[in-house]
Order: structure tokens, then sequence, then C-alpha cells
């Protein structure tokens, strides 16, 4: 992977370019491979059955609403809550402008990066630059890890209170590191002479 970011890789092509590619290209295409897999998986194997429904049936009791959602029900909805994202998110985009932010200074980084990646950014304050690799790898590490270390057949939450007792820990830790974040002063990193 670190051969796409040298410069043995394209001479002509500056690493800006090519980041700039993998975001409007290569990014935008895995993301649709993974949710065109997404929708043929839940074709293939239907839609989860609520919580309270699976552990009934588990417990060899019938389940209170049986059948079910197809998957045209569930794409409706799907869309549904889409428009209602997409219409909250524009009314929030009109009501506050994002701002572009500090004039920059030539030669040094000053600048925070956005809200989101808020919660990463005092590891780099922290361990330095390489934390902005390895701690997002290390939280989707975990992401990935949970359906095998969480092997309960149950799905009520209820059942499940250690897993989560974890994901609200990690929850607020990353609301106060992001909070941690937007209120300390950004550090100067020299980028050039």
């Amino acid at each position: 992977m670190g051969f796409w970011f040298s410069s043995e890789f394209a001479a002509t092509l500056p690493l800006l370019g090519r980041l700039y590619i993998a975001h409007i290209m290569i990014l935008p295409t895995l993301g649709t491979l993974l949710l065109v897999a997404h929708f043929l998986l839940v074709k293939r194997h239907g839609i989860s059955s609520r919580p309270t429904e699976a552990d009934a049936a588990l417990e060899g009791a019938p389940a209170p609403n049986p059948g079910g959602s197809t998957f045209s029900a569930h794409g409706i909805r799907m869309v549904g809550f889409g428009l209602v994202v997409l219409a909250v998110s524009i009314a929030l985009t009109l009501i506050w402008p994002p701002t572009l932010g500090p004039q920059p200074v030539p030669g040094e980084e000053v600048t925070k990066p956005p809200w989101m990646f808020l919660p990463i950014y005092p590891f780099e304050d922290w361990f330095g630059l390489a934390a902005l690799l390895w701690v997002p790898v290390i939280l989707f590490a975990g992401l990935v890890a949970v359906p095998f270390v969480d092997r309960s057949p149950f799905r009520s939450p209820r059942r499940r209170r250690a897993l989560i007792a974890i994901g609200l820990f990690v929850a607020a830790a990353l609301v106060f590191l992001g909070v941690l974040a937007a209120f300390t002063t950004p550090q100067t990193h020299l980028t050039g002479s």
C-alpha cells in the first residue's frame, strides 16, 4: 500500500494529486461495492428480527410479530430515513454555513481537523504523527473484533450488558477527547523551511 505514496509510483503526479484521486475515485468505488454487498446479503438472508423477537425465539416462546420485513419494505424505509437525514443536514447547513477556517500560515501547520476527526487529534499531540494512522486502525480493528468476541446468541441489550458498557465507555471517551481537542491550543507543526 505504501508504494502508492512513493515517488517511484508516478514521478509526474504529486502526492496531493494521488490522495485526491484516492478520495474521489477509489474510496467511493469501494464504498459502493460494500453497499452492494450489504444489499445482496440483506436480500439473501432477510432483515434481522427485533432483539426481543429473536430472544423470544431462542427461549422457545412464540414471536409477538411473526413474518418480519421484506427487502422492498426495508429499502423504502432506508430511502425515507435517508431523505430525512438529507433534509436535516441541508437545513443545518443553511442555518449554520460551514466556515473556511483561519487564514493559513505558509510553512506552518496550526489548524485543527474537522469535528469528526477531533477525538484523534489529542493522540497526535501525545504520541506524534504516527498516531493519526494507528488510532483509527485500532478503533476499526476493535469494531471488526466485536462479532468474534461477543458470541452470545441473544440480541437484547439487557443480555449484553458488558458489551454495551464497553461501547458506552468508548463513546464517552471519544466525546471527551473531542471536547478536549476543541478547547486545546493547536500545536505548531513545521512542514518545511
